[in-house]
């Protein structure tokens, strides 16, 4: 790979791996989604702004720009192919990546969504 082609995958994979592992906002909407509720609320796994009823914005925002980065990763990853001598780790990769982009597409859609009753 190029050095252009390194550093862009790099930063692809921070945009979803820093926020990731400061805020967990992937992992705590998906406890919300579900885990069983104590009290109305879900378990807490780490403690932090996003819990702040004023976060919910910042939280949005944060799967937002994970959603970005791992669609660009998965879309970077796939003109990638050519540097890859096994075509059977590229390819689960590859699976793995796509997964993990419906998964953020779905959990992004779903903590942006207001649903009233």
């Amino acid at each position: 790979m190029k050095k252009v082609q390194k550093i862009w995958l790099s930063v692809f994979l921070a945009m979803f791996l820093v926020p990731e592992i400061l805020w967990s906002p992937a992992y705590k909407m998906y406890l919300a989604t579900f885990s069983p509720s104590q009290n109305g609320h879900y378990a807490v796994f780490r403690a932090n702004l996003l819990d702040n009823s004023n976060g919910i914005s910042l939280w949005a925002n944060l799967l937002l720009l994970q959603f970005l980065g791992v669609l660009f990763l998965t879309t970077f990853f796939l003109f990638l192919k050519k540097y890859f001598q096994n075509k059977n780790i590229f390819w689960v990769v590859f699976l793995f990546l796509l997964a993990l982009t419906l998964v953020m597409f779905y959990i992004h859609g779903f903590s942006t969504l207001k649903i009233t009753f």
